[in-house]
């Protein structure tokens, strides 16, 4: 297996103001997307929630930063320090590059811009006007627009080059 030296790794790393700031974005997305899929249909909630929880903590890591140059250091999420404790540096590269793979993470994404459009499509059908669920769906497409702009560069450098087919979920 090969291994990366951290010590000749690209760029610096973040302040934790930028971490904060993008943590907070992350938590906000987090919020809205819960709401949507959770007040389209329980079960699928529940579903959503655990998909989301093991995708984010396990997932995540094991395909994107373990094998990310900011593996060991503050990334912009700081994902990057969390990442040795969970796959020490012999399962580095153990996976191979599989920047094909982020196809898995797209629900998190897609579950709730669908639930939120289908609220909107079936209020304006049924003529009951739900103006909260119309900004809550407004407000979480200008979260994720806004943390597109913000940090999409500026996570997993890397990455970048050998994923630009696949969307970034942080």
């Amino acid at each position: 297996m090969t291994t990366k030296n951290t010590a000749n790794a690209s760029g610096p790393e973040f302040s934790k103001g930028h971490v904060f700031g993008a943590r907070l974005f992350f938590l906000a997305e987090a919020a809205l997307a819960i709401y949507f899929v959770f007040s389209y249909r329980l079960e699928i909630g529940i579903l959503y929630l655990v998909y989301g929880i093991i995708s984010i903590f396990l997932l995540i890591p094991a395909f994107r930063c373990a094998d990310c140059d900011y593996y060991g250091r503050r990334c912009s999420l700081g994902w990057g320090r969390w990442a040795p404790r969970l796959f020490p540096d012999n399962y580095r590269n153990l996976l191979g590059s599989f920047s094909g793979i982020n196809i898995v993470f797209w629900p998190l994404r897609l579950a709730p811009i669908l639930t939120g459009l289908d609220k909107i499509i079936q209020s304006i059908i049924l003529c009951n006007y739900s103006l909260d669920q119309h900004y809550l769906f407004g407000a979480y497409l200008v979260i994720l627009l806004l943390q597109r702009l913000l940090f999409h560069t500026r996570i997993c450098p890397s990455r970048l080059d050998n994923s630009k087919s696949a969307i970034s979920v942080p």
